[in-house]
């Protein structure tokens, strides 16, 4: 097993790598919050609640990293290996730029 360390060296800064594909999306995406809001102090992890509308489809990203003073933020896809690159990743992609 592999492991990362972010920070200081706490148990609890240790984040070992896991099989995209094995947890469900939603575990996969707590997961992804719990290791971003560690790296990223100054940003909160948040599940994202909108969606974007392109090519007269709509595209929900999972989640976004907003910076504590409201700044900027950012829009965050989490993905399943086993979903299809050109048939869901690329066109969702797409709309969220």
């Amino acid at each position: 097993m592999r492991t990362i360390l972010v920070g200081n060296c706490e148990p609890e800064h240790l984040y070992s790598m896991s099989d995209p594909d094995a947890p469900s999306e939603i575990e996969f995406e707590s997961q992804v919050v719990q290791v971003l809001s560690c790296i990223y102090p100054k940003y909160r992890c948040i599940i994202f609640g909108g969606s974007f509308r392109y090519d007269g489809s709509a595209s929900k990203p999972d989640l976004a990293l907003v910076a504590n003073d409201f700044s900027h933020w950012f829009v965050i896809e989490v993905e399943l290996v086993s979903h299809s690159f050109e048939g869901h990743v690329l066109p969702q992609v797409k709309a969220l730029c």
